[in-house]
């Protein structure tokens, strides 16, 4: 969600200066670069930002008619109406790109690594390998590495409910021409690369390609089939993501802990607080410099476990008190 309202605030920024609108339309089409801030963005923002940029920038221009022989305020009702129309559309779009199922643990009482993993479901399109990890990466996960057969049944009937999608996973193989398709292929989290269920006739793809893993579960009957080899930029329907981050060494996956609130994640990026470095922890309303605000929120805070600023629990120990004001004036002054 955080990253989905980053990414709408960056459409707003484009829409607010100009730099994403061409031509003088009621609506004008956003240029295909600002369609990538879109992907995954906010719908209900997106909503807003849309409607209210029409509504303001009309505004500054309402003298005149300029829709037939409708009054400047006809004139906005409609420009309002058809943003609104847009946005809802776009509503539409954002919900189908960023689609995903429910996290749900591989638990180690049912045989499984105790990992946590997620389908993301993304409209049939062309989408970079890289940038879909990225994205991955940026949740505190990774792509699905898969290295049993178990764990491929497992995750396979995570993906069923999409039984024609095209998964991109995490398995990739360098470019090399002088070695059969099948060899060379390693798992990103560095896992050997021992088990494998390549469709028939794949991987089939130009060995001097850097090759990527997608797995493709439901185009054979009985919605069971296998794995193909996909270039960095190429056509997929969503992806798998997989948690099993253990930072603070306690046998439990990080990610599962951030759920259940047992480890807090403060910035959402599915990392736990305990386990960032963070350059500036006396800077509680994260404005790159340690004051007088900083300090009031601590003494606001004081004695509890900074549910109202949460980074006032410097030392997330979970009680903001004496060794937390003490880190504050440890850092006091402007952020390195």
């Amino acid at each position: 969600a955080r990253l989905a309202d980053i990414q709408a605030a960056r459409l707003a920024g484009a829409l607010l200066t100009g730099d994403a609108v061409k031509g003088d339309a009621p609506f004008t089409l956003i240029s295909r670069r600002k369609v990538r801030f879109w992907i995954g963005a906010s719908a209900t923002l997106a909503a807003i930002i849309l409607v209210s940029w029409k509504v303001e920038s009309h505004d500054s221009q309402s003298s005149g008619l300029s829709l037939g022989e409708q009054s400047p305020i006809q004139e906005k009702d409609m420009k309002f109406t058809q943003a609104m129309s847009v946005a809802v559309a776009a509503g539409s779009i954002c919900s189908g790109v960023m689609a995903q199922s429910t996290a749900v643990q591989w638990t180690v009482a049912s045989g499984g690594n105790g990992h946590w993993y997620q389908v993301v479901q993304r409209p049939y399109g062309i989408y970079s390998w890289n940038s879909t990890r990225d994205i991955a990466i940026g949740r505190g996960a990774d792509l699905l590495t898969c290295t049993s057969n178990a764990e491929w049944q497992f995750a396979q009937a995570l993906m069923q409910p999409s039984p024609t999608s095209q998964f991109l996973a995490g398995g990739r193989r360098p470019a090399n021409g002088s070695i059969p398709l099948t060899n060379g292929w390693q798992w990103i989290d560095g896992t050997n690369w021992t088990f494998s269920v390549w469709s028939a006739g794949v991987p089939n793809n130009n060995s001097g390609d850097d090759l990527y893993l997608c797995v493709t579960p439901g185009f054979l009957p009985g919605g069971l089939d296998g794995w193909d080899d996909w270039r960095e930029i190429d056509f997929s329907a969503g992806y798998v993501v997989e948690w099993s981050a253990d930072c603070n060494s306690d046998g439990i996956v990080d990610y599962g802990q951030i759920l259940s609130g047992q480890l807090t994640d403060t910035n959402s990026n599915g990392i736990p607080d305990i386990c960032e470095i963070d350059p500036c922890p006396g800077d509680i309303n994260l404005n790159s410099i340690v004051d007088a605000v900083d300090f009031a929120m601590v003494l606001t805070s004081w004695g509890t476990s900074g549910s109202e600023y949460p980074r006032a629990d410097v030392n997330h120990d979970g009680m903001v008190n004496g060794p937390d004001l003490g880190a504050l004036l440890g850092g006091w002054g402007l952020c390195p």
